[in-house]
This record gives C-alpha cells, structure tokens and sequence, in this order.
C-alpha cells in the first residue's frame, strides 16, 4: 500500500499525481496525533509520503535517513524494506528541480524564506547547495527565524523570495505575509503553494512585472522522485513534465473579460469544448437566481445590488477549477472580483471595436445604443488591460478567434 500520511489532508493533489506515475494504489492516511504512534510502528504499508504535521516527528521511528533527511531534519518520503523504514526527503530534489526547470539562477543571490517550518529548512538547503549569497530566514517567532516579519524593511532587498507558510493558501488567498513593494531588486518570487495557482503574493509580483513560479512543479517531481523509490525505477523527466503540463491546464481556469457583445460568451462556449472544462456564464447564473433578467435586476433593485450578487457568485466559483467563466463586462469594476478571478483563472481581455459589436435592445441596461457603448469603453477599457493575462483582438471571423484564443492559452506558462 502507498499514501499520503498526514492531518487534514482532503485537499492534497498526491493521488492523482501518483496515478500517472505508476500502476499502484495510492490513498490518503488522514491520521490524528493520537492515532500516529500506532499507525508509523505498525508500519502496514509499502511506501508513504509524508506531510503536516509529521515531517519531523517521523524521523525517530525510522531505520535509515538519506542524507538531505539529515540536512534538513524533515521526511517527506518512508520505504518499508522488510520491515526496516528507510527515510527520504524528495521536497529537496522537487524544490531544486523547480529552480533548474525555470531556469533560476541562486548563485550569488540574497534569498528571502517565508516561514521556519520543514519546508523552509528543505529551502534553505537548496539554496545553500547552489551557493546562494545570504540566506534570510522570516517568521512569527523571532526564535526559530532570522528576523520576524514585522522587522522586514527595505534595506534587505533580497533578489528572491520563497514563500514556505501556509498564508494565501485557498480559500484565503487573499492575505501575504509581506508587502514587497519595498524591494527594488527583487528578480523573482517563489510560493510553494499550488493551491490556489497565483496567491497574493503571487499576483504582487506579477503587477510588478518581476517573475513568480507556484508550487506546483514542486509536488510534482518530489512525487516523480518518491514513485521511483516507491517502484524502484527511473521516470524520465519528460513525463514529469508532461504531468505537470496536464494538471497545471486542468486546474486553470479561463476568465473571458471585455465589453458586452465583445463575444465572450459565444468563444467561452466554444473553448470549452476543446478543452473539456465546464462553462459557467455568472450572469445566466445570476438571472436564474433571481428569476429575473439583468436589465429587470438593474430596474427594480438597482446596480449596486447586482454588483454584490456577482461578487457573491465569483467568490462561490473561483474557487473551483477547469472551468471556462463567462464574466459581465462590468466584473472588472470591483477589485475584490478580480482578485478572486485571478487566484485560479488565466484572464483573456477579448477586445472587439466597438462599431463592430451587435446592439441588443433591452438586453444591457446601460447600453441603449453606441455612445453608450463608447462611454463605457472609455471608463473601462484601461481596467481590461490591467487585469489580462492575454489580450486578444476579435475582429475576425468566430473560426479565427476561437483557434487564436485556444492557441494562446495552450501556450501561456
């Protein structure tokens, strides 16, 4: 038997990682502290991945420790070998493939840890092999770290920055430990979570233009890594990363922004059959929530209450993954909306002109003709470029716009 051993763990991608690497069961070992003792010495199973909380305490039950074990004082990986327990730590080789495969240069840089705990130690030592300049530790406790969080000014200006915490994980992902707007030399910003896909942190770095990597490919090759102990074999690399490639595209979201009748709904509907993930239209789900049309809501109770309605319905499905969201044109009014959005949605501004665009009469209550259209194209136009990840031009025939808008979200990293 293999698994995952750790507490509240529901949310773990491991299994279906490990599906793809290899033909054997792999289930979660959701065990309280009380139940660990018994479960570890028992030691009915082949082979286990480990995670919190039971990183450090495993370390005495077992046999024989790898060397990045000892380095790092955390096991993320046990083999049972005829009843001897031989400890791995495969974070260390994920966290530096991670580095390798995104081509980050550690040598010579000043590097920030987020956090003190396991991972932060198998982060530090990472980055101590690759010969980083200084390695500052950040935590709560001015104990277990270099410096707490709250001492963090401008005079570190680290060059990287990890994010070990479990602070911005789904679904409060809106929160960071720090505000890194005060680093000028910052080149690039790591989170190890990968749930959601770009945390606030995340999405800080990127408004800043500087590079940001999630965790993702982490927890993939530290599983490449442990399924190769777990079978004894070699997995190629190019499987990793083709695992990778899959699951990172399953569990994104595509967010259609732009101005009504810019043809968001008619290229979502499309692409989502291409790429088999669910169509959600947050204004279709919102009229038949209220049993009324969106011109209707905007008379009777006015905008402010449809904003509130749409922020409500964004929250419910953001958090939800392989979906392709269908958002009203004035989505990007309200930050909270577009935080949310951005967390687990690759955003495409789908930019029409606006004496292309179809009137409906009736159907858009601000819109009654094109003036209309043209002054909110005005107000928001600067609010579509802001919030897109890519900006697509549909003036094209749908055939065009769909192979474009398919092509460029394959593509996008």
């Amino acid at each position: 038997m293999y698994g995952l051993l750790g507490k509240n763990i529901s949310y773990s991608y491991s299994p279906d990682v490990h599906s793809k690497f290899g033909g054997y069961e792999y289930k979660f070992y959701d065990i309280l502290e009380d139940n660990f003792k018994t479960f570890i010495t028992e030691k009915d199973f082949k082979g286990i991945n480990v995670t919190i909380p039971y990183k450090e305490i495993v370390i005495k039950y077992l046999d024989n420790l790898s060397e990045e074990v000892i380095k790092t004082n955390s096991c993320n990986t046990i083999i049972n070998k005829s009843g001897k327990l031989y400890g791995y730590n495969t974070d260390y080789y994920g966290f530096k493939t991670l580095l390798q495969e995104n081509k980050v240069v550690v040598y010579n840089k000043n590097c920030l840890i987020l956090g003190s705990g396991a991972t932060s130690r198998t982060v530090k030592a990472v980055l101590e092999d690759l010969y980083a300049s200084s390695i500052i530790i950040a935590s709560r406790d001015s104990l277990k770290g270099d410096i707490t969080y709250s001492k963090i000014t401008e005079k570190l200006q680290p060059n990287i920055i990890i994010n070990t915490t479990p602070v911005g994980v789904s679904p409060d992902y809106r929160n960071s430990v720090i505000d890194i707007s005060i680093f000028n030399n910052l080149e690039v910003v790591i989170d190890v979570i990968y749930n959601p896909l770009r945390t606030k942190l995340l999405l800080d770095a990127k408004e800043k233009g500087i590079k940001y990597i999630n965790g993702l490919m982490m927890l993939v090759f530290q599983a490449k890594k442990a399924s190769e102990l777990f079978q004894n074999i070699k997995i190629d690399n190019a499987k990793a990363l083709k695992i990778y490639k899959d699951l990172q595209d399953t569990l994104r979201n595509i967010v259609f922004i732009g101005l009504p009748a810019s043809g968001k709904t008619t290229v979502g509907k499309y692409i989502a059959k291409k790429t088999n993930k669910k169509l959600v239209s947050i204004d279709k789900i919102l009229v038949a929530s209220e049993k009324m049309s969106v011109s209707e809501i905007f008379a009777k109770k006015g905008e402010d209450y449809f904003r509130k309605k749409e922020v409500s319905l964004i929250k419910e499905y953001s958090q939800k993954t392989n979906q392709i969201i269908d958002t009203g044109g004035g989505v990007v009014l309200n930050d909270e909306s577009m935080e949310l959005l951005k967390a687990n949605g690759l955003l495409v501004f789908l930019n029409r002109d606006y004496d292309k665009m179809i009137l409906r009469p009736g159907k858009r209550p601000l819109i009654k003709n094109y003036d209309d259209l043209l002054k909110i194209k005005n107000e928001r136009y600067d609010l579509y470029l802001k919030h897109a990840d890519i900006i697509i031009t549909n003036n094209y025939k749908l055939k065009n716009s769909i192979s474009l808008v398919y092509k460029k979200i394959s593509n996008y990293e």
